[in-house]
């Protein structure tokens, strides 16, 4: 890890329904379909959620763990917290939940889950080794972990446009940086059979409007500026660079592309 560098990162409700929102609407493709393919969850299974943010993954979870499983998930974000819980209830769905920062331990003893997921949050963590350990303490033998995060090819051309039209370097991704390296290595370190798969899944855009609703909810764009008029300016020279983009072509296609972690205790 880079000294100097800040991982942590809360995300809004609004930017990340945003999101959430467009790829349900655009994307190719379902990730959670991929997720549960490479988890194959049991009926009956004990699993943590991590960062389980509005509860993209979670609710899912525990359609397929069923009532006699247990299924907790944890954020940082009460807000985050609060919308996953409404969508639980209007399931009718089961599900704890706590608020919690991933910096420090988790409250539950030794081999309480089956399952670990953390999708798209352990890089936010300081000390990525100690959560990998604290991963590991909380799984039961032969437990499963499972990590999901950007590759450094994830949204390639969106990434290529927003440095054409603000003229600088991204901004500091702690994913891209760290997923595919630090946390890969971490979990190679300490756990068992570490398989991993790339996920890729056009989202494609025919509307402006559509794109920029989804480029300024990115970490990409928040992160661009202090100054919101400068801000502005980045968003009105994407939209011109966009429009030429759809009338030459008739769309734009933006190419997510996720590593998955799948390891055993």
């Amino acid at each position: 890890m880079k000294e100097g560098k800040n991982h942590s990162f809360e995300e809004k409700k609004s930017t990340l329904s945003t999101r959430i929102d467009i790829h349900k609407q655009f994307s190719k493709l379902e990730i959670n379909d991929w997720i549960l393919e490479m988890l194959k969850l049991h009926q009956g299974e004990n699993v943590l959620d991590v960062g389980c943010g509005t509860g993209k993954q979670i609710i899912p979870y525990k359609k397929v763990v069923g009532e006699k499983g247990l299924v907790v998930g944890s954020d940082i974000s009460e807000e985050l917290i609060s919308e996953a819980k409404k969508k639980a209830k209007l399931e009718n769905l089961e599900i704890q939940f706590i608020m919690h920062d991933s910096n420090n331990p988790f409250d539950f003893p030794n081999s309480s889950f089956d399952v670990i997921s953390c999708c798209f949050a352990i890089y936010y963590v300081s000390d990525l080794e100690k959560i990998v350990l604290e991963f590991k303490r909380l799984l039961k033998p032969g437990g499963r972990l499972f990590l999901a995060g950007p590759t450094p090819l994830n949204a390639k051309l969106l990434h290529e446009l927003h440095q054409k039209i603000t003229n600088q370097s991204l901004p500091y991704m702690p994913g891209v940086s760290r997923f595919m390296s630090e946390v890969l290595s971490l979990v190679q370190k300490h756990f068992q059979n570490v398989q991993t798969k790339i996920f890729q899944n056009p989202i494609t855009f025919q509307d402006i409007d559509s794109f920029l609703k989804y480029y300024i909810s990115t970490g990409l764009y928040l992160e661009s500026s202090n100054d919101d008029a400068e801000r502005n300016k980045f968003k009105d020279k994407m939209k011109q660079e966009v429009i030429n983009i759809i009338q030459e072509q008739g769309k734009i296609e933006i190419m997510k592309e996720v590593g998955g972690i799948l390891a055993y205790k």
